[in-house]
Parts: structure tokens; C-alpha cells; sequence
């Protein structure tokens, strides 16, 4: 079983407004060819699928992504638009009428795709609504693996002024519903822009970069830390028993 983490996307109709890479576009059609040739079983987004969340990102969205003959699952990132998302993919199996939550199990494992989307924040929140929704799902047998599909991090991420956008409200309340399982699920972020591994809660943490634009590590920097020019890779989780987690760099 192979999962592929990619995240931030940040699709956009036009010139390439703010720090997005003017390739970006480019960048993304290069990356779906890539994970074409890779073949995951399961293709995980995490957020941040448009840059301005209107209906024409979301179309380019869904022309992007529709040669991706795998499952590909997707969550809202706080640049998206809950009612544009759910139009653009009605078939992905939305489980609540307010909230881009789904489950999906393939291959036997279990992904639970949480929207932590707030509309008007960078930040992101996992209010009582969304809480009940994990924990009833929680509450149901499952001897498998389990992924959360998540935008914002709940962990500390010691990236300076970016650590005030993480998960801003539910982080205590969701590492509880962590702690409480039998087997600790594996979380899949994005949103900062700087690629890293926590361990939080007794879970495994795995944040992905950015096709669009990534930040350096400027650890404890009390600024916003300047772009890398660094190489785009992504994650690719091996999972047979044991689990491998490697970075598989696209040419982009």
C-alpha cells in the first residue's frame, strides 16, 4: 500500500499573484504526471487546492487532477471555498452538509478527512461540531490503521511567527480523542509551507510542503522566514506491515 502526501496546491486562474511561483500551474501538471508514473494507491491533499477559492480555480482544480486515475482525497485548506469545493467534487463522499468531512477506507486502512477551515482566518479550528463528527466516527470498530487528512498542524511546528496559524482552536479536544485510541492514527497536514515530522500526542505528525512556494526552516525566527529555492518533493508512506515513509522528488 502507497499513500502519496501532497498539499498547497494553490491553483489560480491568471498571473501568479503574491509569493506563488509563476510555474505553479506548470509545477502542478508535472507533479500529477509524477505521481501517474509513481502510482500510489491513494493520493491525500491537504488543503489550500485553490489560491482564491473561486469557481474558475476550482474548475482548473478538477482539470488538474482529473488524469489521476487513484483515489485522491481531499480537504479544504483556509484559502478554499467550503460551497465552490463540495460543487466541483460532489461525488467525493461528503459526510456533513456544513463541513468537507469524508471517510474513506481502501486497502484497509481508514482515512478521516477533517475540515479545519475557518472563513476569514489563516488559522484553523476544529469547533464541538467537527469534534462530534471524529469522535462518532472514533466510535466505531476499526482494527486498521488510521490517517487524519487535516490542513492545519495541531502540533508546535518551532517555525517562529507561522506557529500562530496552526490548528487555533479543538487542538486540545482532538489530542484527547488521540490519546483515547487504541492504536495511534497517523496525521496528514499542510498549510506552512515548509515540509516536517512531529510527534504529538503519541502520532505521527507528517506536514507536506508546497508545489506553490515553500518557506526555509527558520527555526524560533521571530519573521516571517524568507522562500527557499530549494527542491519540491513529497511524501510517499510505504505501508506493509511496516511503515515506510520516503520523499520522492518530481522534476518539476
Amino acid at each position: 500500500m502507497r499513500i502519496a502526501h501532497i498539499s498547497d496546491l494553490h491553483i489560480h486562474c491568471g498571473p501568479a499573484p503574491g509569493l506563488l511561483r509563476p510555474d505553479t500551474r506548470a509545477r502542478v501538471q508535472a507533479l500529477v504526471r509524477d505521481l501517474l508514473a509513481c502510482a500510489p494507491d491513494v493520493v491525500a491533499v491537504t488543503g489550500d487546492l485553490t489560491h482564491d477559492g473561486n469557481l474558475a480555480e476550482h474548475a482548473l482544480l478538477h482539470e488538474l487532477l482529473a488524469p489521476l486515475t487513484m483515489p485522491v482525497l481531499l480537504v479544504p485548506g483556509n484559502h478554499d471555498i467550503r460551497l465552490h469545493l463540495r460543487a466541483t467534487f460532489p461525488g467525493h463522499g461528503w459526510a456533513d452538509p456544513d463541513f468537507l468531512h469524508c471517510e474513506a477506507i481502501h486497502h484497509g486502512l481508514r482515512f478521516l478527512a477533517l475540515d479545519t477551515l475557518a472563513p476569514g482566518e489563516v488559522g484553523g479550528r476544529l469547533c464541538p461540531a467537527r469534534l462530534g463528527w471524529l469522535r462518532d466516527r472514533l466510535a466505531q470498530p476499526f482494527d486498521g490503521q488510521t490517517f487524519f487528512l487535516m490542513h492545519h498542524p495541531p502540533c508546535p511546528t518551532r517555525l517562529g511567527v507561522l506557529d500562530h496559524n496552526r490548528l487555533i482552536e479543538g487542538g486540545p479536544e482532538l489530542g484527547r480523542l488521540i490519546a483515547a485510541m487504541p492504536r495511534p492514527p497517523v496525521l496528514l497536514c499542510g498549510h506552512m509551507h515548509v515540509p516536517f515530522q512531529a510527534i504529538w500526542q503519541g502520532a505521527l505528525v507528517c506536514v507536506a510542503g508546497s508545489p506553490a512556494f515553500e518557506y526555509a526552516a527558520l527555526l524560533e525566527g521571530c519573521a516571517e522566514p524568507p522562500l527557499t529555492a530549494a527542491p519540491f518533493g513529497y511524501a510517499l508512506h510505504l505501508l506493509d506491515g511496516d511503515h515506510t515513509i520516503h520523499r520522492r522528488l518530481p522534476a518539476l
